[in-house]
């Protein structure tokens, strides 16, 4: 088959330079949405692996922690049980039945640990165990 041009030797039309075009900007967008979607499950998944490293580095530095407040807190040798009023919180109850010579935290630990590891909000009307007044 001959190919004759009236156009100098360039065998595509109008229309077909056009399809070309129209077909090579689409591929384009194609690539460049795929690099854009792997981008972004790429950081999703190193700000997954940096959060999972993060909670065990966290879990894992909170228990020697725990074992130091145990070890360091003083040995109560008696104890009373007060019920929580209106308003109450463990701060303010651990500042009022604090045992002399510790920090308010450190008191809220040995009021924790007399409570079974109690957090978080109390109630009015629970009852608590506190270290006793010490004359």
């Amino acid at each position: 088959m001959v190919w004759e041009s009236s156009n100098g030797g360039n065998f595509w039309t109008d229309e077909d330079k056009k399809f070309r075009l129209y077909a090579q900007q689409r591929v384009l967008v194609a690539r460049q949405r795929r690099v854009y979607q792997f981008k972004r499950r790429a950081l999703w998944v190193a700000l997954t692996v940096a959060g999972v490293a993060l909670a065990a580095t966290v879990a894992r530095s909170a228990a020697p922690l725990r074992d130091k407040t145990a070890q360091r807190l003083p040995e109560i040798n008696s104890t009373e049980v007060v019920t929580v009023a209106p308003g109450d919180s463990l701060w303010s109850i651990a500042r009022r039945y604090s045992v002399r010579g510790t920090s308010t935290m450190d008191n809220i630990a040995i009021i924790s640990t007399l409570n079974g590891d109690i957090s978080g909000k109390l109630e009015p009307g629970q009852r608590l165990v506190v270290p006793a007044a010490t004359p």
